[in-house]
């Protein structure tokens, strides 16, 4: 996805964001203070923070957090807060989102529409958001996934499908259990 200019607004998300990240809050502090920047957040900058990478990476991996396992930890609890304010944007995450922990969260909480959205992430996405897509995709798109050289989604594979439908694969497979 090819970045454009950040608005004014989105500045002020990613500060206001940046800017809470600096403080020692509680964890339950940290979850309010992302409600009511999330709640007074426009609808189309959190789209964008959830989608490009860039800006992801600028609001949460730079600074004093880049490098850090806190920066890891601000980014899931962002996000799980503002996916939580704006539900409405699940689809639109999983087929548009460069950010897999996105992906992640939106297909592990069920925020999504319809189960096609989740088949077109399990044959068609990669990293860990497959992983999770193949957990809840159809059956007719796990079946899609025979032969899969990920470990994972073979594994996922395996494990829904079990012995009765693919005995000769798992056997021939050093992975199967």
């Amino acid at each position: 996805m090819k970045s454009k200019k950040l608005s004014s607004s989105l500045i002020k998300l990613i500060d206001d964001l940046a800017e809470i990240s600096h403080h020692d809050f509680s964890w339950s502090e940290f979850d309010n203070k992302i409600s009511t920047i999330g709640s007074s957040a426009k609808e189309k900058d959190v789209e964008r923070l959830l989608t490009e990478e860039a800006v992801y990476e600028k609001a949460f991996f730079t600074g004093k957090t880049k490098g850090w396992n806190r920066g890891t930890w601000i980014a899931n609890r962002v996000t799980e807060n503002l996916v939580k304010l704006n539900v409405s944007l699940g689809d639109k995450l999983l087929r548009n989102s460069e950010i897999d922990a996105v992906k992640v969260y939106a297909i592990s909480n069920g925020i999504y529409t319809d189960v096609s959205i989740i088949d077109e992430v399990a044959k068609k996405g990669s990293g860990e958001s497959q992983v999770v897509a193949a957990s809840f995709c159809s059956i007719k798109a796990l079946r899609a996934l025979k032969g899969h050289k990920s470990t994972k989604i073979r594994k996922v594979y395996y494990n829904r499908l079990g012995p009765v439908e693919c005995l000769d694969e798992m056997l021939s497979d050093k992975i199967a259990d």
